[in-house]
């Protein structure tokens, strides 16, 4: 229905965002919840995947990495 193209256009947004900056964690993080939103696990684990990989040196842990630690532990 309607919200799985929200979903679908929100996730294409995300993926353009990161076509232009690779490495950029809100686009990373954005694709992963639209991802995950759109029941399409496996493309949300390579998502958050990578965030922990970017986030792997960080002092602190940020409220998004919560939600992406607790999907790739259940996942």
């Amino acid at each position: 229905g309607a919200r799985h193209i929200r979903v679908k256009l929100d996730r294409t947004e995300f993926e353009r965002s990161l076509a232009r900056e690779p490495n950029r964690f809100r686009s990373i993080y954005g694709a992963a919840v639209a991802a995950e939103s759109a029941k399409n696990s496996e493309a949300a684990k390579t998502y958050y995947t990578k965030l922990r990989s970017l986030t792997a040196e960080a002092d602190t842990i940020r409220e998004e990495m919560k939600r992406a630690n607790a999907f790739l532990a259940a996942n």
